[in-house]
């Protein structure tokens, strides 16, 4: 992820690997941009402080139908949510369509992970700033992914 930070409107790329999964020479593949999410706020122009087009925390993920997936995350008006874009070809290299976001509430960095009973799920932070760990039962819908419900009950103590 080149972040607001280097480029005001981040972006999503994939560094060419060699099997000891060192860099390969060659150039980045830029796979997309922040700004090219449609949820964003239209009205909003790019600007060098936080809260601007941010690309974060992504994670790949091929469903059970065989497209490719992308977790990240970004603001959307202040607030950091966690989103997904989907590999029209099913190839890293795109193009890459972006879909809805899969939590608001300021969470974000999500990454997923099956229980030992098969049940996919999601971990990310929530709130952005003094974050805690917050768990979600997922649905591959074959295409998407689809929060089923959140499980507080699963949370830990806070300290």
């Amino acid at each position: 992820a080149h972040e607001w930070i280097q480029m005001i409107d981040g972006t999503m790329e994939a560094v060419p690997l060699k099997p000891d999964l060192s860099a390969a020479d060659g150039q980045p593949i830029h796979l997309f941009k922040a700004s090219d999410a449609p949820w964003l706020n239209a009205n909003r122009t790019p600007s060098k402080k936080q809260n601007s087009y941010v690309t974060d925390g992504c994670e790949l993920y091929r469903t059970k139908t065989g497209q490719l997936l992308m977790l990240w995350s970004s603001y959307d008006r202040g607030s950091y949510v966690e989103t997904v874009a989907r590999s029209e070809s099913g190839k890293l290299a795109g193009p890459w369509k972006q879909l809805a976001p899969l939590v608001g509430n300021d969470s974000g960095h999500g990454m997923l992970f099956k229980t030992f009973e098969g049940q996919l799920m999601m971990v990310l932070h929530q709130p952005f700033r003094r974050a805690h760990g917050k768990l979600f039962d997922m649905e591959d819908t074959g295409d998407n992914l689809k929060v089923v419900r959140p499980r507080p009950d699963l949370d830990g103590p806070v300290p």
